[in-house]
């Protein structure tokens, strides 16, 4: 695999048969996404999109907000990225050893953002 640079991760979390992961919507942050799916799950993700026309071409993850994408709808595993106004919210659905061996590479190539502490105001008694 090539050197990645490093990608925040906000949040994981898993539940049955899935796993989810919350990151900044970034360029640099899709194409680590795209290299990982191809090495782990054999899944080609160019991050392409149908246009009004229906040709498939490249598109700009941060030009998307508000819109849900799957890749390999009928295969497993599933995947499903939702594009928010920051942040990109990654779901997936498949075996747990394969999962396992996903949140591996992905822990290679991200840190965790840092917590916030959060101020104690002396309130009036």
């Amino acid at each position: 695999m090539v050197k990645m640079k490093k990608i925040i991760l906000y949040e994981i979390g898993n539940q049955g048969n899935f796993n989810y992961y919350v990151l900044d919507k970034k360029k640099d942050v899709a194409e680590n996404l795209s290299a990982l799916f191809s090495d782990i799950f054999e899944i080609n993700w160019n991050f392409d999109a149908p246009n009004k026309k229906g040709n498939y071409r490249k598109f700009n993850v941060k030009g998307w907000t508000d819109i849900h994408q799957t890749i390999n709808d009928d295969e497993n595993p599933k995947i499903n990225i939702f594009y928010g106004k920051k942040r990109m919210y990654v779901t997936i659905i498949c075996s747990q050893k394969l999962r396992l061996k996903f949140n591996e590479e992905l822990g290679k190539i991200s840190i965790m953002q840092k917590q916030t502490k959060i101020k104690k105001k002396k309130f009036r008694k």
